[in-house]
């Protein structure tokens, strides 16, 4: 009886484990096409004009704070999300 419940234990162990497996390729696959669009925003605006850098930026940023020592506090416009899904709109 004490077999067939450590058998059951490490059933569900190698389960558990499976999942978490599956999740992490998921995450990892997410993460990969975030680079992979981050890396072709970073080609845009390489390549883009002087105008159409002003207006990405104009777009992305807020304010930015300069204090002592150089210190800077920038204020973004937009969250990440926004920034994947809606630059494209702009540029």
């Amino acid at each position: 009886m004490e077999s067939e419940k450590e058998w059951s234990r490490l059933f569900d162990l190698c389960a558990d484990a499976e999942k978490d497996v599956a999740n992490g390729e998921s995450v990892l696959k997410n993460l990969s096409d975030s680079f992979d669009e981050l890396i072709s925003w970073a080609e845009l605006y390489d390549e883009a004009s002087f105008e159409k850098k002003k207006m990405i930026v104009n777009y992305l940023i807020k304010r930015v704070e300069v204090s002592r020592g150089y210190k800077l506090k920038v204020e973004f416009n937009i969250d990440f999300e926004q920034f994947m899904v809606g630059l494209d709109k702009v540029a």
